[in-house]
């Protein structure tokens, strides 16, 4: 009968898509690979597992049925993909609110809505590539698209797709272009900005009347 060892992942590398675990027992580092855990999020340095020892064909020590320790103390943590999420739909909640009470133009609310899509979308794109070791997306491109309003669809995407999300310069850049944009925003709501406000709402009217 097999028995269940309780460890924490040491080492994950997610690009490859395999890691350590370090068994409580004080045993050596245990190999696993991503399709051995049993989670619907991916696997955390640090995060505390269970596993199932075994032998693969080779016979080197692997770990097989790894699952969190969700009773760990340690573990009582939300999933930065979860955080993500909520922080980007309550970003756009605000903003859809702003439109709704006519305070800015629906127009803007819908920009924010097709490029956090399309942010997305090449996120997906660019992992794939990367995988593939095709042409990526220049990073110049996805910081533009971010700055003009893609910002949370991209936060969202860097979590859950599990890409950028570790590169510090690519993330300072990132950060740099959601204060741009949520600035630029602000700006318009104030009595400074309000006039240009104004000419938005102005051409935007005109343009529908065409």
């Amino acid at each position: 009968m097999k028995h269940t060892n309780t460890g924490t992942i040491s080492k994950w590398i997610d690009d490859k898509g395999f890691g350590f675990i370090t068994p409580e027992s004080g045993a050596s580092e245990v190999f696993f690979h991503v399709s051995a855990f049993k989670n619907n999020t991916r696997p955390t340095l640090g995060l505390k597992v269970t596993f199932i020892p075994e032998r693969d064909k080779q016979g080197r020590n692997r770990a097989s049925r790894v699952r969190p320790l969700t009773s760990s103390p340690g573990n009582k943590h939300t999933s930065p993909a979860v955080n993500a999420f909520f922080t980007s739909a309550l970003y756009l909640f605000i903003v859809a609110s702003l439109a709704v009470l006519k305070i800015i133009p629906y127009m803007l609310l819908w920009l924010y809505l097709s490029a956090s899509l399309f942010s997305y979308i090449i996120y997906a794109w660019d992992k794939s590539a990367a995988r593939k070791n095709q042409r990526r997306m220049p990073e110049v491109t996805l910081h533009l698209v971010a700055v003009a309003g893609g910002w949370p669809g991209a936060l969202f995407a860097q979590q859950h797709l599990r890409h950028k999300s570790k590169k510090q310069e690519f993330r300072t850049v990132f950060w740099l272009t959601v204060i741009l944009n949520i600035g630029a925003l602000t700006y318009l709501l104030t009595p400074f900005g309000n006039w240009l406000l104004n000419d938005i709402n102005l051409f935007l009217a005109q343009l529908v009347q065409l």
